[in-house]
């Protein structure tokens, strides 16, 4: 491994908000994070879901390696859609994935705020960013697309800290009941239930599997 590839790993690592062992091929060795602690610390859980995943999900943007939980990831680096990886599925099950957005002041380095901005225009802190419903198995391609995915924005202001969360929950039933196309504008500008709201209105339980990064200044 040279110089600049060690570097580069390092820097990468000083980003996110842990440090993670690496192998001497420089992988990051994600198997042993507790993905539900590092939600704690980051107050996603229980501020969104009750209850946190257990297993990571690998979430992957173009030309860049597997998610970090925490990671700091900049503009440049979440233009395009992710592609996201869960391997212990249930056979002819259905799978959805919600990703949630929360932006926040930060208080300080581990604390959070609401964002009056948020809530003024919005009435809230969360918002559903990108939701697939009806995943067979483990065929993230072929479910339902509720809400696309887009880029996100940078904060507006360099107090704000947006987290983004991405949550697989077990399905009990094939989703039928949706609003028509014309309608799909309930999935955006608060309307839609918070991910909690979301997951009791389907019966989906908790999350399985779940991951997040950091877009800040």
């Amino acid at each position: 491994m040279d110089n600049i590839t060690y570097f580069c790993i390092l820097l990468m690592i000083a980003l996110s908000s842990e440090i993670y062992y690496i192998d001497e091929d420089a992988t990051i060795i994600v198997e042993e994070i507790n993905i539900e602690e590092e939600m704690k610390k980051a107050e996603i859980v229980p501020d969104v879901v009750p209850r946190g995943p257990k297993k990571l999900l690998r979430v992957q943007f173009p030309q860049e390696r597997d998610l970090i939980p925490g990671q700091r990831l900049f503009y440049s680096q979440i233009i395009m859609q992710p592609e996201f990886f869960y391997d212990d599925y249930e056979s002819e099950t259905y799978y959805t994935m919600y990703m949630t957005r929360l932006t926040r002041y930060a208080d300080t380095q581990e604390h959070f705020k609401i964002d009056p901005f948020y809530n003024l225009t919005y009435g809230r802190d969360e918002l559903g960013f990108w939701i697939i419903i009806n995943m067979w198995e483990n065929n993230t391609l072929n479910g339902r697309t509720l809400v696309e995915y887009e880029t996100p924005l940078d904060p507006y202001d360099r107090r704000t800290c947006d987290r983004f969360a991405f949550f697989v929950f077990k399905q009990k039933y094939e989703i039928t009941e949706l609003p028509e196309p014309e309608e799909r504008s309930i999935y955006l500008y608060g309307e839609l239930p918070k991910t909690a709201a979301f997951a009791k209105k389907y019966d989906l339980g908790d999350p399985l599997y779940g991951n997040y990064f950091v877009n800040h200044w």
